[in-house]
C-alpha cells in the first residue's frame, strides 16, 4: 500500500527527509517544528516531485530562513502553509521560486506576523512588473489573526490581488467561495501617538 499523508511528524527533520524520500507517493506533510528557526537544511530532503503540500506550524517558530523552499523550485503544484507560528517577518525572496505552474501560498494565524513586505515574493518591482501575478498562479492567501499593521507597505497586497483576480478570471471562472477565501485579509490599525 501507498502512504499518501502524514500528517504530523514530531522527529528530527533530517529523519523526515529520509522518510518522505522513501515514500514516492507522498503528496502531502504537514510538519510540526518544535525549533525557533528552519533554514534550507530543515526542508531540501524534502525533495519528492509528487509532493503538491507542505504545511509548517509550531509556536516557537520565530525564522523560516530566505532559502528553506528553494529545493522546491521543479515542483510543478505546490501550496505552502504557514499556520500558527511565532514568526514576525518573513525574509526577502522566501518565495522566490521561479515560475512553478500553480503555486499558492497560504498564512493563516501567524499571531506576531505585522509585515509582508512585496519582496518577499519578489526580488524585484521588475520582476513584479514582467511576471505580474504568473509567479502565484494559485494565490497568496493571509487568513485568520495575522496582525499586520495597515500601512502604506502593504499597498502592493491589494494591487497584487486585484491583478491577480483579473488574470486570473480571464483564465476560469471562479466560485463566490474562491473569491472570499483568498480576500480574507486581516489588519489590524495602530495610530501614531506622537
Amino acid at each position: 500500500t501507498y502512504l499518501k499523508n502524514l500528517r504530523i511528524l514530531k522527529i528530527n527533520i533530517e529523519l523526515c527527509g529520509t522518510i518522505a524520500t522513501q515514500l514516492k507517493s507522498l503528496s502531502r506533510i504537514y510538519l510540526f517544528v518544535d525549533d525557533f528557526k528552519i533554514n534550507d537544511k530543515y526542508l531540501m530532503k524534502l525533495k519528492n516531485l509528487k509532493l503538491n503540500h507542505i504545511e509548517i506550524t509550531g509556536k516557537n517558530l520565530k525564522v523560516i530562513e530566505y532559502k528553506s523552499f528553494h529545493s522546491f523550485k521543479r515542483i510543478r503544484n505546490l501550496k505552502i502553509v504557514i499556520r500558527e507560528t511565532s514568526i514576525k517577518d518573513l525574509p526577502a525572496n522566501l518565495f522566490d521560486l521561479g515560475l512553478i505552474p500553480n503555486l499558492f501560498i497560504e498564512l493563516i494565524n501567524n499571531t506576531f506576523m505585522t509585515q509582508l513586505n512585496s519582496n518577499v515574493f519578489y526580488p524585484n518591482v521588475s520582476i513584479w512588473s514582467k511576471f505580474g501575478t504568473r509567479n502565484f498562479i494559485g494565490g497568496i492567501a493571509i487568513r485568520g489573526k495575522n496582525e499586520l499593521v495597515c500601512n502604506c507597505n502593504h499597498e502592493w497586497y491589494g494591487v497584487w490581488l486585484r491583478r491577480w483576480l483579473k488574470e486570473k478570471s480571464q483564465i476560469e471562472t471562479f466560485s463566490k467561495l474562491d473569491y472570499q477565501n483568498t480576500l480574507q485579509v486581516n489588519f489590524k490599525v495602530e495610530f501614531d501617538k506622537s
